[in-house]
């Protein structure tokens, strides 16, 4: 695996029953070791990058902290 490879973090949907809420788009987070919500990386400095697609499948952060 190359370095660019390490800093990308696959985003993963989260489900939820139905009626207890809406799916969100969660992350592994690298600096804090937890899942956090894929909003997160966009106030992150470590964050490079960030992709979404409309499905959240294809989805990905690139985040420096990942490579390092």
């Amino acid at each position: 695996m190359n370095a660019p490879d390490r800093e990308l973090l696959r985003v993963r949907r989260l489900k939820s029953a139905p009626g207890i809420g809406p799916e969100r788009l969660i992350v592994h987070c690298p600096a804090t070791r937890m899942l956090v919500p894929v909003d997160t990386c966009a106030v992150c400095p470590h964050a490079r990058m960030l992709s979404l697609d409309a499905t959240g499948y294809g989805s990905f952060v690139k985040c420096r902290f990942a490579g390092s």
